[in-house]
This record gives structure tokens, sequence and C-alpha cells, in this order.
């Protein structure tokens, strides 16, 4: 499995997943005192043995500012070149709102492009996701991350 976060080059040619969802800021993660969702991911990922590109729009080690248009451009491509977009929102607000998240799953929910969502239980402000998902896909959203990883991979199967 090759990670591939957003301060390095977008790489290409091997079967990909995106991993889409609320990102923690700098700012933020010294009152939280958490980590990424996505270091998780990562890890069940390479339980379940994928062994294609995580694209993780997070820079590999936090510093003190994103610069946004690079990473904008980063995820646009990102998100292009994945075989499947997982969108995993364990939203809370005010810490994890994921409104980049609300437009990229408006975005691509009607692409073409293979989506696998879920959700926890507890996430603020699902239903209306959980409403597109369902009507647009005839998906239930899934409501741990592991299942939802799972998932992906059959998608790319």
């Amino acid at each position: 499995m090759i990670v591939n976060y957003s301060d390095n080059i977008v790489l290409k040619g091997k079967s990909s997943i995106f991993l889409a969802g609320p990102t923690i800021r700098k700012e933020q993660e010294a009152d939280l005192k958490k980590e990424s969702w996505r270091k998780e991911a990562i890890s069940i990922l390479n339980e379940l043995n994928f062994d294609g590109i995580v694209y993780v729009p997070e820079y590999e080690k936090m510093k003190g500012f994103v610069e946004k248009d690079a990473q904008f451009e980063w995820e646009w491509n990102a998100l292009h070149s994945s075989s499947v977009i997982v969108f995993w929102i364990p939203r809370k607000f005010p810490e994890l709102p994921a409104m980049s998240t609300n437009v990229e799953f408006g975005f691509y929910v009607s692409s073409g492009k293979p989506i696998i969502y879920g959700r926890p239980n507890d996430s603020d402000k699902h239903y209306y996701l959980d409403k597109l998902y369902e009507k647009v896909l005839n998906k239930t959203p899934f409501n741990n991350l592991k299942d939802t990883l799972i998932e992906a991979i059959k998608e790319l199967q």
C-alpha cells in the first residue's frame, strides 16, 4: 500500500482510494488532542492487505498552515485520479464541520465515480447526506469505518 499525502505529488497508476471527510486543522489539534480518523483508516486498509494508493488530503506531518490553493489542486487531482472515493464523515460541531466534504459529496454522488459513504451513528447532521446516498445510489450508509473500507475494496474488484 502506498499512502499519498497532500504535501506530495499525486501518484497514479494503481487502484486507489481517496479518504474524503473532515480534517482536524492545526489550530484545533492542541485543543482536541485527537489524531485524524484517517490514521485508523490507513491501519484498517493495511490490515485488509489493500495493495493500492490511499489518497490522504492531509500533510504527512502537521504544519503551521495549509496553503489553500495548493491543497485544493491536490485534492481535485487526487479525487479525479482515484478509483473509488470513501466518504467517512464523523462530523462534530464545531471542531469537525466537514463543510468542504459536503461540497465534494454533492459533486460526486451523481458523477458516476464509485463512492462509498459511512458515518458513525452519533455524527452530527448526517440526515441529508444519508438520504441523498439512498436516493441517488440506492445504497445504505455504513456506520463503522471498517465496513466502509471493506466495501470500498470490494468496489475495486
